[in-house]
């Protein structure tokens, strides 16, 4: 059974420690690119398993072949890299206390007004509650926790600040459900014209995805 067709074929996943992102994630999801990128970015990818895009790209298996063997919470580049920190199914396998590390390590590695591009699967979804090695939440609202607005408190002594610039909401039937292509096609059209932002993901035959961008500030 799919779960939804994957940007990459391989993403990120995290080790036992809860410290940083491998390449055997079993999430999936579709999603959309933002329309910002342009073509001289230079792009990190991290946990970016055996096929991931980008420039660069970081994983903690040797295996998978990465350009630079590392991890999400100390990234092995000098300050202020690259233009773009792509994580896809990266974070949620993030434990919740170390996600300051890894915003504070993608800001650094960041040029100014650099973005970082993330995937995670909606925490109300059968994508999320799957996987055993998820260990961080996402909604709707998480991102705003590590932007600049009305949570940015919470992370208020960490050396980051981000302006959240993008959000999407993607949600979908599984195949094996009943009827679901009708479902999906009513889903996705309520979901937009209603502009529903959270709570739309029902488990068990609904899976949901969250891409969101933070721009350095």
């Amino acid at each position: 059974m799919s779960e939804g067709p994957s940007r990459t074929t391989a993403a990120g996943s995290e080790s036992a420690d809860g410290d940083s992102p491998t390449a055997a994630d079993s999430s999936a999801d579709p999603r959309a690119t933002s329309g910002t990128r342009a073509i001289s970015d230079t792009v990190l990818n991290v946990g970016a398993g055996e096929q991931g895009d980008g420039n660069v790209t970081l994983d903690l298996l040797s295996a998978v072949g990465p350009d630079v063997q590392g991890t999400a919470t100390t990234l092995p580049f000098a300050d202020e890299t690259f233009d773009v920190v792509e994580m896809d199914q990266v974070l949620e396998h993030i434990a919740p206390e170390r996600l300051g590390d890894v915003f504070e390590e993608c800001y650094r590695v960041l040029r100014a007004d650099g973005r970082l591009e993330a995937w995670v699967p909606h925490a109300a979804s059968r994508l999320y509650d799957q996987d055993p090695t998820h260990r961080s939440r996402w909604t709707h609202g998480t991102p705003e926790y590590f932007a600049d607005g009305n949570f940015s408190w919470y992370y208020d002594n960490r050396a980051f600040a981000f302006d959240l610039v993008d959000r999407e909401v993607t949600v979908w039937v599984l195949e094996d459900a009943p009827l679901s292509g009708v479902r999906s096609v009513l889903l996705q059209t309520a979901h937009r014209l209603l502009e529903w932002d959270d709570g739309v993901v029902y488990r068990p035959s609904v899976s949901g995805s969250i891409h969101f961008t933070l721009r350095k500030v």
